[in-house]
């Protein structure tokens, strides 16, 4: 009983450590771009047989995967598609239609419509002229956030 300011200052330490190693680890190690070690062959298989679209660059490919209103995809895409296609990199975008969650619908009949249409004809300049029209979704938020 003697030592109990010890070992509770030794608990309230490891306790400290272990959690901000696991806020670490949680926020910035887990995210972090890995090298795909198992199945390579098996993934690449599958992207090539995806749906995706792309201006038919011959440099390195690069695939993104994205849904219509994907707010951190739409700054990838604003930020980062037209430096990396400056550089050469063939990027391909693969559009999903996102499924219905309990009952309520997560994408719009037209976008599912146009999603298959990119599939299946895999139009580059579709994707373009889709990317650039504003979904309604998009044109509420915008609405809501300008007051």
């Amino acid at each position: 009983m003697k030592h109990w300011k010890f070992w509770l200052s030794l608990v309230s330490i490891l306790a400290v450590t272990g959690a901000g190693g696991w806020l670490y680890w949680d926020n910035f190690v887990r995210w972090r771009p890995h090298t795909i070690a198992r199945g390579p062959l098996e993934i690449t298989g599958v992207l090539e047989r995806s749906g995706w679209v792309s201006p038919g660059l011959p440099g390195p490919k690069l695939y993104m995967i994205s849904y219509r209103d994907c707010p951190d995809c739409l700054r990838f895409e604003r930020q980062m598609l037209p430096r990396l296609q400056a550089a050469g990199v063939d990027t391909r975008v693969i559009m999903i239609a996102r499924p219905d969650t309990d009952g309520v619908s997560q994408s719009t009949a037209a976008e599912r419509t146009t999603v298959a249409e990119l599939w299946v004809n895999r139009s580059w300049r579709l994707w373009q002229q889709w990317h650039t029209t504003a979904s309604q979704r998009r044109i509420a938020e915008q609405l809501y956030a300008d007051g």
